[in-house]
């Protein structure tokens, strides 16, 4: 069985090495020691996107935080919370700029001083809330699509034709045909389609 992805983003070694020896037998893990190696990993298309990413904040000498809230900012240009789940990893037990990347799109945080049991369950918590979020998106688009169609292809009196159409729905979100679809469709977007489709029937 393959192990899930872990993405740590920290530009100190002896931090990342006790990482690894804490998760290493439950994650694959890669590490990023620069917001360029991170930009690279993250647009790699011949390589799925990990399921996690923990983020250090403080980088360099100086431990300068504005470097990990743009690194952050940079991550969430591209990806959402939904497709990519970041948890701040940090050394500070009251750290204001965890709080302020919670507000920027981090998930979580974690502390680099936790037990290897409570990392784990950290990393396992957001990771299970991104498959759960996943398969709500699933329900959802299956519920507008079907909707879609019941609402503006009223030509079709047969209910065996609309039950074989939501169970070609169905197969086809399942085996990644619709996968573009997303969960943040728009009400006002949907009525629209309908009353599109209603004027061309």
């Amino acid at each position: 069985m393959n192990k899930q992805t872990v993405l740590l983003i920290d530009d100190d070694n002896n931090s990342n090495n006790l990482l690894l020896a804490d998760i290493h037998n439950y994650y694959e893990v890669e590490i990023a020691i620069s917001k360029f190696e991170c930009l690279v990993r993250l647009n790699d298309s011949a390589k799925k996107l990990p399921d996690v990413i923990l983020l250090d904040l403080c980088w360099g000498e100086a431990k300068d935080p504005k470097i990990g809230i743009d690194i952050l900012e940079e991550i969430r240009k591209k990806f959402s919370p939904f497709q990519l789940p970041v948890l701040i990893y940090t050394a500070l037990a009251k750290d204001a700029d965890a709080l302020e990347a919670l507000r920027g799109g981090a998930q979580d945080w974690l502390y680099k001083n936790s037990e290897p049991a409570e990392k784990i369950w950290r990393i396992e918590k957001n990771i299970g809330i991104q498959k759960s979020e996943k398969k709500k998106d699933k329900i959802i688009s299956i519920i507008i699509l079907i909707g879609i169609l019941l609402s503006g292809m009223n030509i079709f009196k047969s209910q065996n034709i609309l039950i074989q159409l939501s169970i070609l729905l169905i197969w086809a979100l399942n085996f990644g045909v619709l996968k573009t679809i997303k969960t943040n469709i728009k009400f006002s977007d949907l009525v629209s389609t309908e009353i599109q489709i209603d004027k061309k029937i």
